[in-house]
């Protein structure tokens, strides 16, 4: 009888110890997911390691270039921006945006869209602020990029400019965008100046940025999938208890003695640490696979978006799943030293046990 019971403890205490390596590697796995895909600080991290905002007035101007060259019809930009190079806006970008005031925007931005999606029932309304791009604009920066435009321009006579001086309305919209001679130029800069402090006070110090139905009527969607979102993130930080409830089952049916503890826990704690970096190292090389696989010469397209916006977004993309990877690693790593640990101290105090 009491063999027969040893052995179907036994055997339950294997069923645990294979159920216990399964259910922490996924849960291990969904849990950093989790706290990865659904973190702003993943998100920033990622932007800042790619150096995204450094790059931004590159990305801009190549974006614009791009859809200027893929406009149909009457669409594109004004017939003066036109004659702009990527290289001209890319120099007036950089004058007006900042890569410390795009970052600080972006991460307010990134920050409200995640208490948006982790708050049901909040209706989507991102401020952004513009106080800095209106100082910019009105001060030397917006001076420069509107003289770049200037610049860029075929050549005039001084009458158009003669006539916007001498209206004395000094709007940014009646400014001739034509290349006058230098003189014309050095004489207009007070009126340009008034011009663009003219256009600065028109634009508000924030602007939102929300979705129509929020807009229009100020209504709450309840049926936006968030609910069942902030259930499943519920389901898996709670998941957690499972494993720790397996190993502690497979310890009251397996263990009889030191030896057996270190068995009966090391084991399963690296075969989960094991199964967790080899998690680890799928995350890290699935997003190049996928490339590779599926997009012509490792060039990943989006259509409407230039090949310079599309690839940083598959760097960030990378980033924030090699960010999970790195800690889904670490995590697997520890659990192998740990799971070795208590086998080794498992197999010594045995030894010591029975040499006494």
């Amino acid at each position: 009888m009491k063999s027969c019971l040893n052995a179907v403890s036994t055997l339950l205490a294997v069923l645990c110890a294979f159920l216990f390596v399964f259910v922490a590697a996924l849960t291990l796995f969904l849990f950093i997911a989790d706290r990865t895909l659904l973190s702003a600080g993943a998100y920033k991290q990622a932007l800042r390691g790619q150096n995204v905002y450094e790059r931004m007035p590159e990305l801009i101007a190549e974006q614009l270039i791009y859809q200027e060259t893929h406009a149909s019809g009457g669409e594109g930009l004004a017939p003066e921006l036109k004659r702009l190079t990527q290289s001209d806006w890319e120099i007036m970008i950089s004058e007006i945006l900042t890569a410390d005031a795009l970052q600080t925007q972006a991460e307010s931005v990134i920050d409200q869209l995640f208490v948006y999606v982790n708050t049901p029932g909040k209706p989507l309304k991102l401020k952004v602020s513009l106080v800095d791009f209106k100082q910019k604009l009105d001060g030397e920066e917006g001076f420069r990029a509107t003289m770049h435009i200037i610049d860029a321009q075929p050549d005039c006579n001084s009458e158009e400019w003669a006539v916007f001086i001498a209206s004395g309305s000094y709007q940014f919209e009646d400014v001739p965008f034509c290349r006058p001679p230098n003189e014309v130029v050095a004489a207009s800069e007070p009126y340009i100046r008034d011009a663009l402090h003219d256009l600065t006070t028109a634009i508000p110090n924030e602007t939102y940025l929300e979705n129509n139905a929020t807009a229009s009527n100020r209504t709450t969607r309840t049926d936006d999938g968030r609910d069942e979102l902030q259930r499943v993130r519920r389901w898996i930080w709670l998941s957690l208890c499972l494993p720790v409830g397996l190993i502690l089952l497979t310890a009251v049916f397996g263990v009889r003695s030191f030896t057996g503890c270190g068995l009966w826990l090391g084991l399963p704690m690296m075969f989960t640490g094991l199964f967790t970096f080899t998690a680890a190292l799928i995350t890290w090389m699935l997003p190049g696979w996928l490339i590779a696989r599926n997009a012509p010469g490792g060039q990943v397209t989006i259509e409407g978006l230039a090949p310079g916006l599309t690839q940083a977004l598959v760097d960030v993309g990378i980033s924030i799943a090699h960010s999970a990877a790195r800690t889904l690693g670490l995590i697997g790593i520890l659990l192998i030293l740990l799971g070795l640990g208590v086998l080794i101290a498992g197999f010594l105090f045995g030894m010591a046990r029975r040499g006494l």
